[in-house]
């Protein structure tokens, strides 16, 4: 099995670029998806972020309104760092559990999907690592678009971010993602080939 991280910025494509792998037959995991489980009202993780935040941060039903914690630890590093030290090792012990689960000899590539796989050092983990990047313009567009955001504020977003060259100096592999969709379902396959036939020199 070789086990691959997926990463790239704010609105890259990196969650289609996935989509397009598990097409194929891979498996995959959200962190995301993961993230969101680790912090359902019933897990360790929603209690730690409650008393450190406060429940300002909870919406009618108890959940943790993601966008409000969002915009409290933007432009605050000392609360980004909080949030990191309770929900990274819940993340963690999810993922692998996930990962124990399988079947190693029968699944060929396993692929762990997220946005800051290599911020917070997981990048070494991996045997390999894929970047999806895209021109920062169409960033800023599909950002705007899909929360409905102002320029401003979706700019500032995306320069938190490590930058498209930084991140893709971490990266085995590189996936260019321009907007159009069937280049990158074309060179998702590419990819996939390649790791299938150099496997065996990564594990």
């Amino acid at each position: 099995m070789v086990y691959i991280g997926l990463t790239g910025g704010v609105c890259c494509g990196k969650s289609l670029v996935a989509h397009y792998f598990e097409q194929l037959g891979t498996t995959t995991i959200d962190l995301d998806a993961l993230a969101k489980q680790a912090t359902q009202p019933n897990q360790t993780a929603y209690h730690k972020i409650v008393e450190t935040f406060g429940k300002n941060i909870l919406d009618n039903n108890n959940n943790i309104q993601r966008k409000t914690l969002r915009q409290i630890i933007f432009n605050n590093p000392n609360a980004k760092k909080q949030l990191e030290n309770i929900v990274l090792p819940a993340l963690e012990q999810l993922e692998h559990n996930i990962v124990t689960k399988l079947d190693t000899n029968q699944q060929k590539i396993v692929i762990t999907h997220g946005a800051t796989i290599i911020e917070t050092g997981w990048y070494q983990k991996y045997q390999k690592i894929i970047v999806v990047s895209a021109p920062p313009q169409t960033q800023l567009q599909r950002l705007i678009k899909r929360d409905n955001m102002d320029e401003m504020t979706a700019t500032k977003m995306i320069e938190a971010q490590l930058s498209n060259n930084e991140r893709e100096r971490y990266a085995n592999i590189v996936i260019q993602n321009n907007g159009n969709k069937q280049n990158l379902k074309t060179q998702v396959e590419e990819v996939y080939n390649k790791i299938l036939t150099e496997r065996e020199l990564w594990k």
